[in-house]
């Protein structure tokens, strides 16, 4: 699968600027079940206030980048503690 890395400054959105971060956007498809896909969708009004003024498809990146690194820090890392 080929990754497709975008680092331009045209691209840069809210969420980086107010981070004061560059970020490396690698585009990847991503299937998600009906029943994710309504979840995604019902967060991400709550999330918007802190994306700032983004594209959709921007805002659910935001959401699920949210989401993983949260996945991260609490059960991944709790498991690798159990090995």
């Amino acid at each position: 699968m080929e990754e497709t890395i975008i680092n331009e400054p045209d691209i840069t959105t809210d969420i980086e600027l107010e981070s004061n971060t560059s970020v490396e956007h690698i585009n990847k498809r991503i299937d998600f079940t009906i029943k994710t896909m309504r979840r995604l969708e019902t967060m991400l009004p709550l999330y918007s206030h802190e994306a700032g003024k983004c594209s959709q498809s921007e805002l659910l990146s935001y959401v699920v980048d949210k989401a993983v690194n949260k996945l991260f820090e609490s059960d991944f890392k709790k498991k690798l503690e159990e090995l």
